[in-house]
């Protein structure tokens, strides 16, 4: 009697077991969070290609996550033989060949509009750069290597300014979300070897991008230490990503070294209209003040002139008219000197000069 209760259950489990293979993956309604781990067909834990295809159709509006998922174009993926079958994913022809015929099939236009091979590139940053650029020219950009594939998340990298991976999994189970940085030694898991690039219908496939602005259109006050632009055209940044931006009107202090500092200007995105080349706008460094022999004993002064200016704080500054006398510093047992701010140059570093006791 046992042995046959055993005979049944392992049978019953056999059942199951085929049941569960094909039946509905327990994916989320959210398509960013999509990962091979959810599947219901084993050959999909190998599936990132799928994955990251289904994340593009459904951020493109090919499909709608609430009722299909990976699973259901992995199943029509094997059906139309662009894979060896439901129980392998290996992708026949060139990446991409299926998702752009099966968009056709709902109506949509998917065109490849470029493989890059990550090789051609001379940085790691170049690669970060350049796919940043075709996410905010309208493109979809999968990332791929004869190990891995993943996809870059349109909207939520326009947010963030800079390429932001929804990958398939981490051990397969969970999506996770990561910065691309152009190469495992500047940051990533992997290195990527490919870059292919898709326009959805709609996407204009050769966007032209508007001329980079004139460094003029930067005004830089020395005196306030501040810039201003017509906000509503371009934007200004300190670095040529552009992942953080100076707002007009803004302090440009902290970018003030000893050596001249470049900001950078270019005209903004503008719908599908893509953001221009950056114009570099060189800054004046700091001078250095050197407070040599600063102290006429005699006459009881600083030998300042009016090129000049002089603080008991180091944060609030009083115009030297000529020679500072020493009773300038009250009780004070230091003051600073430095050179004032011209048209065309920044206030100088600062000097710290002992007021002489009597």
């Amino acid at each position: 009697m046992k042995k046959r209760l055993l005979v049944l259950l392992l049978a019953v489990a056999l059942v199951v077991s085929c049941l569960s293979v094909g039946a509905a993956a327990a994916y989320s309604s959210n398509w960013y969070d999509w990962s091979q781990g959810a599947t219901s067909y084993p050959a999909m834990l190998g599936g990132c290609r799928m994955i990251a295809q289904s994340k593009l159709l459904a951020e493109a509006g090919v499909i709608d996550p609430s009722t299909f998922n990976p699973d259901n174009y992995f199943e029509w993926m094997a059906d139309n033989g662009y894979v060896i079958s439901i129980n392998d994913v290996k992708e026949r022809g060139t990446t991409g060949d299926g998702m752009i015929d099966y968009a056709a099939t709902q109506g949509v236009t998917i065109t490849r509009v470029a493989t890059i091979a990550t090789s051609s590139y001379s940085s790691a940053q170049d690669r970060a750069e350049d796919v940043y650029s075709y996410i905010q020219q309208g493109y979809y950009v999968i990332l791929g290597c004869k190990a891995h594939h993943t996809y870059i998340a349109r909207e939520r990298s326009l947010s963030e300014r800079k390429p932001i991976i929804t990958d398939s999994g981490s051990d397969k189970q969970t999506a996770v979300t990561r910065v691309y940085h152009g190469s495992s030694a500047a940051g990533d898991p992997i290195d990527f070897t490919e870059i292919y690039v898709y326009s959805v219908s709609g996407t204009p496939t050769t966007p032209t991008k508007p001329d980079a602005p004139a460094a003029s259109v930067v005004t830089i006050n020395y005196a306030a230490e501040t810039i201003s632009y017509d906000s509503s055209k371009y934007e200004v940044s300190a670095s040529t990503s552009f992942s953080s931006i100076i707002s007009s009107g803004g302090s440009i202090s902290s970018l003030l070294g000893s050596i001249s500092d470049p900001i950078y200007v270019r005209v903004k995105k503008n719908g599908d209209t893509p953001a221009s080349d950056a114009t570099k706008v060189t800054l004046p460094g700091r001078t250095s003040f050197l407070a040599i022999s600063f102290v006429n004993y005699a006459n009881e002064t600083f030998a300042s002139d009016s090129t000049m200016e002089y603080s008991l704080n180091g944060s609030t500054w009083t115009k030297c008219s000529g020679p500072t006398p020493i009773s300038a510093a009250g009780s004070n047992s230091k003051i600073y000197f430095r050179y004032s701010a011209t048209a065309t140059e920044f206030a100088s570093s600062s000097a710290e000069v002992e007021v002489p006791t009597r």
